[in-house]
């Protein structure tokens, strides 16, 4: 494969619509957290059916992200993101007409098919559009769109839900989904001199011997479970802030809401700031700042779970940390994988990392809410997502960091 150019100007352009894309995508995804105790009321449900609401969510996504990876290094990043985009954005359009748990949770699996298509393409087009030089840096920018939406979704969607209804701020995040989605395929367009490749098409003997050796590598699988043990707790904290503040503090539900918008805008900080980290002062390791961010997030997780009281200055603190680390790594392990695949799978090992990711968003929340029910305790949870923190940077260590294929 030749190389690309990645010089043009228009690359600026092709992060704008995709840091947007990601950022309407995510107010669906991360809606559980802000609108739980709506669900609560609503639905009359408890911690671990609230946790498993992001589990739904989660399913679908998890299951399609690898045939989407593939999908996207055959036929390019628009087909796939259009298909997928229009697909979840009419999905969840379709909760406004939802009234009850049952329902509630099919709808929001469907959903999970669509994020399934958009975060591999995505991924890749950022991937052959910058440079070694920027591509952390970049991709850390991308990702701080996650928390950008989760800051929407925390101030927006109580607030629609307590002029209207929870099911009319998923019409309104369904909507806006479809419209930016369309104007990201009509903008798009490949990198000059990118081929389109396929990994497993006959004739592709080099390719699939490179996705067979990565598949085969030691480290790719120790950073995929470091990944997955701190994808736990990101996604434990997203979904539980919330009810933590609120029903283990006692916070108002306005002041626990704004409290996760400051996580939120800790992480779309922490993403981009350890991007550029790694391309300047790492000289492109990602694996230190990786390290760096596993460890912090296992200490603050560790102090949440010491009982504090509320209106502790701590607790402000630590979700500022958790935020920069837990909910702000995103950015680091795409593209410590992106660049251990090369450009052939890129878009594989996109679908790869969310699956991985997705693994944690399936797991994470149930298993804290369960703990919250089983115990009366937030702070045994936090300790036991202070644990996942911990073997993420234990694993870390064991990682023997390459230079990149890309």
């Amino acid at each position: 494969m030749q190389p690309m150019n990645q010089t043009s100007n228009y690359r600026w352009i092709i992060m704008a619509i995709s840091w947007m894309v990601y950022l309407i995508y995510n107010m669906e995804r991360l809606s559980i957290g802000p609108l739980a105790p709506f669900f609560k009321e609503s639905l009359q449900i408890t911690n671990t059916q609230v946790g498993l609401l992001a589990t739904a969510n989660t399913v679908l996504f998890a299951l399609v992200l690898l045939a989407a990876g593939w999908l996207v290094d055959r036929f390019g990043v628009r087909p796939v993101l259009l298909a997928g985009s229009v697909f979840g954005g009419i999905t969840v359009c379709l909760v406004y007409f939802s009234s009850n748990y049952q329902g509630l949770v099919i709808i929001l699996a469907f959903a999970g098919l669509g994020y399934g298509c958009v975060f591999p393409a995505i991924s890749k087009a950022l991937l052959t559009w910058f440079p070694a030089k920027e591509r952390a840096t970049v991709m850390g920018f991308n990702q701080a769109a996650v928390n950008a939406g989760g800051i929407v979704a925390a101030l927006l969607l109580p607030a629609v839900a307590l002029a209207w209804s929870w099911q009319s701020s998923y019409l309104v995040v369904g909507i806006a989904l479809i419209v930016i989605c369309l104007v990201f395929v009509v903008l798009y367009h490949e990198p000059p001199g990118a081929v389109m490749i396929s990994v497993g098409s006959p004739g592709k003997t080099g390719n699939r011997s490179a996705l067979r050796a990565l598949l085969k590598s030691r480290d790719l699988w120790i950073i995929a479970l470091a990944g997955y043990f701190l994808s736990v707790v990101e996604f434990s904290s997203i979904n539980n802030i919330v009810l933590y503040l609120n029903e283990g503090l006692e916070y108002s539900l306005l002041a626990a809401g704004g409290l996760l918008a400051i996580t939120q805008a800790a992480g779309g900080v922490g993403k981009p700031l350890a991007g550029v980290i790694s391309d300047r002062w790492f000289g492109h390791k990602r694996k230190p700042m990786f390290l760096i961010m596993a460890t912090v997030s296992g200490i603050a997780c560790l102090v949440l779970g010491s009982n504090l009281s509320a209106g502790n200055w701590l607790v402000y603190i630590m979700m500022v940390l958790i935020g920069a680390t837990a909910l702000g790594f995103g950015g680091i392990f795409i593209t410590m994988l992106g660049e251990m695949a090369g450009p052939g799978a890129a878009g594989f090992a996109s679908g790869f990392l969310g699956t991985i990711m997705a693994l944690g968003g399936l797991s994470g929340p149930p298993l804290y809410g369960f703990i919250v029910d089983a115990t009366g305790s937030f702070a045994i949870a936090w300790l036991a997502m202070g644990g996942f923190a911990v073997a993420c940077a234990v694993l870390l260590l064991l990682v023997r960091e390459q230079k990149s294929n890309l």
